[in-house]
């Protein structure tokens, strides 16, 4: 018999909640409780039995009252399960939402019934396997991101891991500097506490004059590497393209994958052409407003 409950945050179980999330083949890293205290003051989850699936519902007020929607560094979410459960599971979590006002991007995993979205309600996350050898990787990248490939491959960039998390965001404010500028506190509490327990790596390139021209912050979960942010002080974002070909040239042949859920259509599409589609779910809501 099964047993779907909502919980506030302070009724849940952080250990089994994490556990859940990282035994689960649609287990992602924005679903772990540290992200989300991160990047949502506020939550609610829904629970299946002991944590065998769990959704988060991520809270925020607005004109319309209380609201579940995703948060700016979560690009989806969705129901998460360490086993396997039929299509009715998800139709009957969303069902148990007691909010009015939903807005929610799920995981690729989750399969909405078609009454439930329709086809302009998809986001696209590329995605890049790293099984295969850099050459069989190189041969399929956009002609736009050969020039910096062959910068780094004749050491007139190079790339470096380990950058501090301060000296990143410092960068990244920069006026001169191209990048992402919305919500930085949150992203340099991502930043402090992933390095701290060892889940992130910030890279760095540099031109023959020693010059720092583009960074990258990516964090890992299980065996998947995910680009959260990057910045250039080039406009052709080349230093960002040899940080992007250092990675996987040096993970190639590997069991990683690599996705670009902040940065598909601008950076992903120049590395791989497979992506995964996440739908939205929308409840109280005009199908064209996002939350």
């Amino acid at each position: 018999m099964k047993t779907i409950r909502t919980l506030k945050r302070d009724e849940i179980d952080d250990n089994k909640w994490d556990a859940c999330v990282k035994k689960s083949v649609n287990g992602h890293v924005f679903a772990q409780t540290w992200y989300l205290d991160i990047i949502s003051k506020n939550w609610d989850a829904i629970i299946l039995n002991d944590y065998d699936a769990v959704l988060p519902l991520p809270i925020k007020f607005g004109v319309f009252g209380q609201q579940i929607y995703t948060p700016y560094w979560s690009p989806y979410l969705g129901l998460i399960n360490n086993v396997p459960v039929a299509d009715q599971i998800l139709t009957d979590f969303l069902n148990e939402i007691s909010y009015y006002h939903v807005s929610l991007v799920m995981n690729h995993y989750n399969k909405l019934p078609a009454e439930l979205f329709t086809q302009t309600d998809e986001k696209q996350i590329a995605v890049l396997d790293l099984i295969e050898p850099i050459d069989h990787v190189k041969d399929r990248m956009h002609a736009s991101v050969i020039s910096a490939v062959k910068g780094y491959q004749e050491n007139k960039m190079s790339v470096v891991r380990s950058l501090d998390a301060g000296l990143y965001t410092e960068y990244v404010k920069r006026k001169d500097v191209l990048a992402k500028k919305k919500q930085l506190n949150q992203l340099l509490q991502i930043l402090s506490f992933s390095i701290r327990f060892k889940s992130a790596a910030i890279y760095a390139a540099y031109d023959e004059y020693n010059e720092m021209i583009a960074g990258a912050f990516l964090l890992k979960f299980n065996n998947h590497l995910t680009l959260i942010h990057c910045a250039s002080l080039l406009e052709d974002f080349g230093g960002v393209h040899a940080i992007i070909y250092h990675i996987l040239k040096n993970n190639a042949g590997s069991d990683l994958t690599l996705s670009f859920p902040f940065d598909t259509d601008d950076l992903g599409c120049l590395f791989t052409s497979e992506f995964h589609l996440c739908k939205f779910y929308k409840k109280g809501l005009p199908r064209w407003i996002s939350l």
